[in-house]
């Protein structure tokens, strides 16, 4: 289990995905998950999918409500359809962007 307070200091190093460098969108303000979450950094969340499995993945994205269209958004969206197998790899998360 993360929070939001946990230390994460290596939140600015870029994580490899096929090659291309992904990187924090700007400078984290400290060095905590809030922090690497505010500012788009993919290191800790990376790090942190790499320890759950096919169920604890899909009961985060039920419980971060990411399977539910919003109910008022500016751009057109879509509710994800997906089921834990194809969540397996690096290239199967891939094709979900």
């Amino acid at each position: 289990m993360a929070h939001l307070t946990d230390t994460v200091p290596s939140a600015n190093t870029p994580v490899s995905v096929d090659g291309t460098l992904l990187r924090c969108a700007v400078s984290p303000t400290a060095e905590t998950l809030a922090a690497a979450f505010a500012a788009g950094c993919p290191t800790p969340f990376a790090a942190l999918a790499g320890k759950l499995d096919a169920q604890d993945l899909a009961d985060a994205i039920h419980r971060w409500k990411l399977d539910v269209a919003p109910d008022q958004f500016e751009l057109p969206v879509h509710t994800s359809v997906f089921t834990s197998a194809s969540l397996t790899t690096t290239s199967a998360v891939r094709t979900w962007y």
